[in-house]
């Protein structure tokens, strides 16, 4: 696992860490997919109450993080994505252990890549508001709380 980081999401602090796929421990829980769509070099980024972000959210129950990041894209962006390319996980934990948090002890983002296949209309159906394309390391400044911790995805979805 890479360097730790630690922020603050809302009221709580965590440890975060960057995992490659190969490193994640088989009985991990995924509790979201993030990621970048690219049509042709442009990202897709989206807009909801708290600025520009990648695509992304909350799987269903009995979803994989392929699925959830391919309705995620659809349900916020009103786009269609080809194949997912998994890039890796950032591996959450809660530096305070409490019985109020939905999430497991320890959990795992999945941070993915794809193609842009289809574009819908854009109908503002979900949280987001908007969407627009970006040179893709505009991400840094456009990201309502760009982190270091999201580099090693940014740097695997460009290569």
């Amino acid at each position: 696992m890479n360097q730790m980081h630690l922020v603050t999401w809302g009221d709580t602090e965590y440890k975060l860490q960057w995992v490659l796929p190969e490193d994640i421990p088989k009985d991990s829980i995924v509790t979201t997919a993030h990621g970048y769509c690219f049509k042709g070099d442009e990202l897709l980024v989206v807009e909801n109450h708290r600025g520009f972000e990648l695509p992304g959210g909350h799987l269903d129950p009995g979803e994989n993080y392929e699925a959830a990041f391919k309705r995620e894209v659809l349900e916020e962006a009103c786009v269609h994505v080809g194949n997912v390319v998994l890039l890796g996980f950032i591996r959450v934990e809660p530096l305070l252990k409490t019985t109020s948090l939905n999430y497991p002890s320890i959990s795992y983002m999945a941070f993915c890549s794809s193609v842009v296949e289809k574009i819908e209309d854009y109908l503002p159906v979900h949280e987001c508001v908007s969407r627009k394309y970006i040179a893709p390391m505009e991400i840094r400044v456009v990201h309502h709380h760009w982190h270091e911790i999201y580099e090693p995805s940014l740097l695997s979805a460009v290569a």
